[in-house]
């Protein structure tokens, strides 16, 4: 029994040993993350300042306007598509450890804020701005799956039932409200015009809904963005078979 007591001491001296290790490995990477989105959820709020943003007062579609923020959604995916490339390769390297993985993996997260920020910087608008062209983008896609969209739109089946299995997953997760009651409601007018640019450019819509799980970040509130952040950091991992 002596003996064992013993073993029992050496194993859990080598687990915190190991545990050590690990943190002092991980720990460069994680501070990076966490300065990182201070810096850019300080940086949104600074843009939603400077672009202040009204829904009440929307009763007609900004034309110009909603095609620069699907612009700036497919500029946003097509760079978050590239670094998630670069991870996929990464789990895929047999020849790099673990935590070399791991640390890499953190260090891309930490950048998905300071994108997004930059992107919105670029097009002169702030998250609240972003969030209500993004709420009627959904708002629509809804409207496509419900069957009462623009045949032009088909193309678009689906993308709404699928996204909202994986928000309302997320909002359940965190109590937040389910994606139907964080759409909100939209004058009809405001709906058919947005339908009418989508459908005139289906290419373009497509492009920015590559990446779904931005709209996780797109569609939360700035003080809750560090859930979703909490959200992406679990999912953090080799990809899945067949993704």
């Amino acid at each position: 029994m002596r003996k064992l007591f013993i073993g029992c001491g050496v194993v859990v001296a080598l687990l915190i040993a190991a545990l050590g290790y690990v943190t002092w490995r991980m720990y460069p990477s994680v501070k990076q993350l966490v300065e990182q989105w201070s810096l850019a959820k300080e940086q949104l709020e600074k843009l939603d300042t400077e672009h202040p943003f009204d829904p009440q007062a929307q009763k007609e579609l900004d034309t110009v306007r909603f095609l620069s923020m699907l612009e700036a959604r497919r500029s946003l995916t097509a760079e978050m598509q590239e670094t998630n490339a670069r991870l996929e390769e990464l789990w895929k390297d047999g020849e790099v450890g673990v935590l070399n993985q791991l640390n890499q993996s953190l260090d891309a997260v930490s950048m998905v804020m300071p994108i997004y920020a930059r992107h919105l910087q670029e097009v002169q608008t702030g998250p609240s701005e972003f969030a209500w062209y993004s709420r009627l983008l959904w708002t629509v896609l809804a409207r496509v799956d419900a069957g009462a969209a623009e045949p032009e739109l088909d193309p678009l089946k689906n993308q709404y039932t699928r996204f909202k299995e994986l928000y309302d997953r997320m909002a359940r997760e965190h109590r937040f409200p389910l994606l139907s009651e964080r759409l909100g409601e939209f004058p009809p007018a405001v709906v058919a015009e947005a339908s009418r640019v989508m459908a005139a450019d289906v290419g373009l819509v497509q492009a920015g809904l590559q990446s779904p799980e931005l709209d996780l970040y797109y569609l939360t509130p700035l003080n809750h963005l560090q859930d979703v952040q909490g959200h992406e950091l679990r999912a953090l991992g080799p990809p899945k078979d067949g993704n």
